[in-house]
């Protein structure tokens, strides 16, 4: 038996173009044509890189301030962390009193309604027996019993009395 031994050929690796400096454009693509108006201003002063550190560091006459920045810091320095704190704190606690007072009034209404239906109830209940006591009292019932005792109905009842105040 006979060992093959297999060599792995690697193909040859290009070389990378070497990297142009960020403050300079290759060849092919640098233009003397400005593009913003701190590029014309860099151009005219024959500089052609980009700007630096300190170019860029704020007190520099020539430095950009970021807008967001300087008012979202101008309005945080002058509110205290503390009473930011306490201002979110109190505006937190009247939300949940808010919310609290929202589903108490809920709650009482709801048991003011089952008050109004449970008194509309007993208001039915009650005229019904009043119907009832008067379907017992009424002339009808009283001149049906008094046939059942025997009495007889004519047409004077007797004689009226008269009451006379005494003096």
């Amino acid at each position: 038996m006979s060992s093959t031994s297999t060599t792995h050929i690697r193909p040859e690796r290009r070389k990378r173009p070497a990297r142009t400096p960020l403050n300079q454009a290759p060849p092919q693509v640098r233009s003397r044509q400005p593009v913003s108006q701190w590029m014309a201003e860099t151009m005219a002063d024959g500089v052609d890189t980009l700007p630096g550190w300190s170019d860029l560091a704020v007190g520099n006459e020539r430095a950009m301030p970021l807008r967001a920045n300087v008012s979202a810091n101008a309005f945080l320095g002058q509110v205290p962390t503390v009473r930011f704190a306490l201002y979110i704190v109190a505006v937190g606690l009247v939300l949940g009193f808010y919310v609290r007072h929202v589903y108490a009034t809920q709650e009482v209404l709801s048991r003011v309604e089952r008050a109004k239906k449970e008194h509309l109830r007993l208001e039915l209940k009650v005229n019904r027996y009043h119907g009832v006591l008067d379907q017992m009292t009424g002339p009808a019932a009283i001149y049906e019993r008094a046939r059942a005792l025997g009495l007889e109905e004519d047409i004077m009842y007797g004689p009226a009395i008269t009451w006379q105040q005494p003096e």
